[in-house]
This record gives C-alpha cells, structure tokens and sequence, in this order.
C-alpha cells in the first residue's frame, strides 16, 4: 500500500512518458547533428521557460558553441543566461538589419575551427 503521498500524487500518464523519450531521442537524432554543424547559436529570450529552448541552449553550451542572445524590451533576461552568452543583442525586431550586422560583425570576429586532426587542449597528453 503506497503512503498518503504517493495517493495524493498525480498518476504518471505512460503516453507522456514515451513521447517524451521519443522527443528527447528525436533531440539527439536531429538537432545536436545541427548544431555540432553550426559555427554559433542564435537564440531569442524565450517570454517563459521552454524545454525546446533549454534542449537547444544545453547542447550549444556543452559543445561550446559561440551563443547570440536576441533580447527583446518587454523580456528580461535571466542573469546567468545573460553571462552565458556571448553576444546580448537588444533589439525590437530580429529582421532589422542593425541585428543582422552585429550578427555578421560577431561571426568575422571568431576564430577559424580548429583543425579536426589535432589533439583537443583537455590538460591531458
């Protein structure tokens, strides 16, 4: 018999369960092989949390992917979000082109890829 707790705890449905996983697998499938191809993310500040934002903000972050941040007045930006990316763009409108011109000015600042070939600087020989 299960404790007060676990009764007054909503059942889990199992159709949400295996969509989710499905999600999640379709996540690795076809977005972490975009962004592994992209030289940078360009995220806009969601308006609430979003789990295909963090999904997307994760897989950029753990590969160490340059991230833009288009921010948008009525927005606030969570601080460490903020500290995360590389580039707070402040804008109204995303197809302005001051936007696509500090996005382009950014892109010719970063450094060329590392070649593949070479070893990766992890502290380790």
């Amino acid at each position: 018999m299960g404790s007060k707790r676990d009764r007054n705890r909503p059942k889990r449905d199992e159709s949400d369960e295996v969509l989710a996983r499905r999600w999640l697998n379709r996540a690795d499938r076809e977005l972490l092989p975009m962004i592994e191809g992209s030289a940078m993310s360009i995220t806009i500040n969601p308006t609430h949390p979003d789990a295909k934002v963090a999904v997307e903000l994760g897989f950029c972050l753990l590969l160490d992917k340059p991230l833009v941040l288009l921010s948008f007045p009525d927005r606030p930006v969570p601080s460490r979000l903020r500290r995360a990316a590389d580039l707070v763009i402040e804008c109204t409108d995303p197809s302005d082109p001051e936007v696509a011109r500090q996005i382009k000015e950014f892109l010719d600042a970063l450094p060329d890829e590392p070649d593949d070939t070479e070893a990766p600087d992890d502290g380790h020989p």
